[in-house]
């Protein structure tokens, strides 16, 4: 939908690089983040407080991405969004 968006509203190349860069780092971190858990429930089926720690890292660093993707799409795409509705 984003890309679709982005043809229709004349985004930039640039724009639409940093916005697939953005989306890659977001995608990748979330692999990552999947990885660690999933090896981290093989090597300590039990709780443990340390590797816990470990996976609320891991889940801030893709929640921390969201949020710098969430304001570079609204810089990306507010303006020409604003252009198309008039305000």
């Amino acid at each position: 939908l984003v890309l679709v968006a982005a043809v229709l509203l004349r985004i930039s190349k640039i724009e639409l690089l940093i916005f697939l860069l953005v989306s890659a780092v977001i995608l990748a971190l979330e692999l990552i983040n999947t990885a660690i858990e999933r090896l981290a429930d093989r090597v300590a089926p039990e709780h443990d407080a340390h590797i816990g720690i470990v996976k609320d890292l891991m889940a801030g660093a893709v929640l921390l991405a969201s949020c710098f993707a969430i304001i570079m799409g609204l810089l990306i795409f507010l303006a020409p969004l604003k252009a198309v509705l008039h305000f």
